[in-house]
């Protein structure tokens, strides 16, 4: 098996076509098979993709898998996100260098043996095919190692394995390069630095390609499962047997595998007698989908299961093995389209013995294509939860998390139920703020929005301690918002929480109103008024910037009717007695739609600020700012944090649709039609 480093999560170095499964992690549990669920982990902070890819790794070294996320957002604009996790399955965007991509692959592994997992990325940027590989400090921050061997290829996979024996890892990549399909090998020389090997490598070329490593002839050698399309338009599913020193020739007799592409390969010990057996799922002769189940009989001769395995066949998806259920057998999990060309994710539970019977109950997953799948445990409980990405209904993409409930089922930790009875008002383009305003221990909260009547509103709603919410009716706030920001802070410093509430009034364009919380139990405010610029489209973040003991606050938005002139971005300097003052002189940049967040980056004791948003005529930014404690801010330049929109200019159908650029030169179906174009 490959991916050693990783002994405490399970890793998918996942493709929308390939999914490399990783080390088992098996915990001893009783767990019935319809005794655990699934629950849709709200809050990540993941941008939703398709024709994306995923892999989680531990890039700091703190014991917790983080997790990095390519894919296409849509419209034009690809991404490459990194997310750290804080050990509770909580994750938070770290910047990085990596170039953004889609019809993607990634794979992380220790390259240069200093203990750090590097990662190197293939895909499309939109302009041109990359295979780019990135060095790890060991504390999250990567820098690309330039000069590299490697062909940029778009559509195809990667796989890390020690193929010669010499303790480093070696890396196959597969994929178009714009002319013809490749399968390459490369050789580490334990520092990183990698060469071609030319000779004992009879690898077809291929795209639409799915790769994975095992040894599956039990000889202490990585031997190589390779499928897609190859130059003479042929579906190949080919099987590659290394002699131990990094020579490998295909396996003829054997290896009966139905040749396909736009698929899926994952090694498994499904039926556990100590030899991998294989899934394979894609495109096969004909344009049948397939999801096949191949037993290995211990020298590395597969035979299809077709009993105890009636898998959906799919393509243009990803599947995963992970012992959810935590009873010692390994488990799997489907997405793509199929037959009916309609989108599923499936979950499969084994037996133990290789058979498997979906599981119908306990999982919320969105049906995907386009899609990649990883698991790991986010949340350090021993069991493995999921991360789904892809094009869900609608054709929203989507990036999910999923806690998996198997250890935790007589408390019901992380399962969430609808709350019946709850008198909220519905609204659309709102914020949401809780705090308790009442000083009764139990978190109320203020919604503001525009209704269903097209009334806007601002609601506080009051909690009775079990979870029932009550709207105060009588007139708390002198207006109504929507497309706003609302923020709860105690500015007075009475010990109760006061709020600044920004948005649209009807018949006005901008609003920004600071209340006073009276802090008689009531739950009542009195406007405190201030010098506030007009906003909407608007964010608010209350931070002590100045270290003096008081909330300052930041806020960005649109203050005028021309989206051209009028972005905004203004600090706030608290006296501590609620009376704010201007703060002259600040470099922010002024943006609209927009989001903040304070954090001490540098780790010098003040509070520094990322700002993301549009600044007018389109043009999207993502500024981090030093703080030097007077508080004076200063950009960061040197950080690379994706901001906004790239546009390019891609090739349209007649309707108009972008049409991305496929797998092959072959492939050219609608994406409307077939969820490609």
């Amino acid at each position: 098996m490959l991916s050693t480093e990783f002994t405490k999560t399970k890793q998918f170095s996942s493709s929308p076509r390939q999914v490399l499964a990783g080390p088992v992690l098996c915990l001893a549990c009783s767990t019935a098979f319809a005794q655990f669920t699934f629950t849709e982990k709200s809050g990540t902070p993941f941008a939703g993709v398709d024709d994306s890819s995923i892999a989680f790794a531990d890039v700091n070294k703190d014991g917790h898998p983080d997790v990095l996320i390519t894919g296409w957002l849509g419209g034009s604009e690809s991404i490459a996100k990194l997310y750290l996790n804080d050990g509770s399955g909580n994750f938070v965007e770290r910047a990085t260098p990596f170039a953004e991509v889609y019809n993607s692959s990634i794979a992380f592994a220790d390259v240069n043996k200093d203990g750090h997992q590097d990662v190197l990325i293939t895909g499309w940027t939109g302009s041109k095919r990359i295979a780019k590989l990135y060095l790890n400090d060991g504390e999250s921050s990567f820098t690309e190692k330039m000069e590299m061997p490697f062909p940029g290829v778009n559509a195809g996979s990667i796989a890390f394995a020690d193929v010669n024996k010499d303790g480093h890892q070696d890396v196959l990549i597969t994929g178009y390069d714009g002319g013809k399909g490749n399968a390459k090998l490369y050789l580490n020389d334990g520092s990183g630095n990698f060469a071609e090997k030319t000779t004992g490598t009879s690898f077809t070329g291929i795209n639409s390609s799915s790769v994975a490593f095992s040894d599956v002839d039990k000889d202490g050698d990585e031997d190589v499962l390779i499928t897609g399309v190859d130059s003479g338009s042929g579906y190949t599913s080919k099987l590659y047997i290394n002699d131990g020193s990094g020579n490998f020739a295909e396996k003829k007799m054997g290896a009966s595998f139905t040749g396909v592409w736009d698929g899926s390969v994952a090694f498994s010990d499904v039926d556990k007698d100590g030899y991998e057996d294989v899934l394979i799922t894609g495109i096969a002769s004909g344009r049948e989908y397939t999801s096949k189940l191949y037993i290995n009989d211990g020298s590395g001769n597969f035979a299809e299961k077709k009993m105890g395995a009636s898998f959906t066949g799919v393509w243009d998806g990803s599947v995963a093995f992970s012992d959810v259920d935590n009873d010692g057998d390994e488990d799997v999990l489907i997405t793509g389209r199929n037959t009916i060309d309609t989108r599923i994710t499936e979950l499969y539970i084994n037996d133990g013995d290789g058979d498997f019977t979906k599981k119908m109950t306990g999982v919320p997953f969105a049906a995907v294509n386009a899609s990649s799948i990883a698991s790991a445990d986010v949340d350090k409980d021993g069991d493995e939860d999921v991360l789904i990405t892809g094009i869900a209904s609608g054709r929203e993409y989507t990036s999910k998390l999923y806690i998996n409930n198997v250890n935790n089922q007589e408390d019901e930790k992380g399962v969430f139920t609808e709350k019946e009875g709850t008198s909220f008002t519905g609204v659309v383009s709102g914020s949401i703020a809780f705090a308790d305003v009442d000083k009764d221990g139990n978190e109320d909260v203020l919604i503001t929005g525009q209704n269903s009547d097209r009334e806007i509103i601002s609601e506080l709603y009051i909690n009775d301690g079990a979870g029932g919410f009550t709207k105060k009716t009588e007139r708390v706030f002198i207006s109504g918002v929507t497309r706003g920001s609302v923020a709860f802070s105690d500015v007075d410093k009475d010990g109760d929480e006061d709020v600044l509430i920004t948005g649209t009034r009807a018949g006005a364009s901008g609003f920004s109103q600071l209340y006073l919380n009276e802090g008689n139990s009531s739950g009542n405010f009195i406007r405190k008024g201030g010098p506030f610029t007009y906003v909407y489209e608007s964010s608010i973040a209350f931070s002590d910037v100045d270290k003096d003991g008081d909330e300052d606050v930041l806020i960005t938005g649109n203050r005028g009717d021309s989206r051209a002139a009028s972005s905004f971005a203004k600090l706030y300097v608290n006296n501590g007695d609620g009376n704010f003052t201007e703060k002259e002189g600040t470099s922010f940049t002024g943006v609209i739609s927009s989001s903040i967040a304070f954090s001490d980056v540098d780790k010098d004791g003040d509070e520094d600020v990322l700002i993301t948003g549009d600044m007018g005529i389109a043009e999207r930014v993502s500024k981090l700012y030093i703080n030097h404690q007077l508080p004076i801010f200063t950009s960061k330049s040197s950080v690379s944090v994706p901001g906004g929109h790239h546009y390019k200019h891609y090739a349209a159908d007649r309707d108009g649709h972008r049409c991305r650029q496929r797998n092959n030169h072959l492939f050219a179906q609608w994406r409307i039609g077939y969820g490609q174009v």
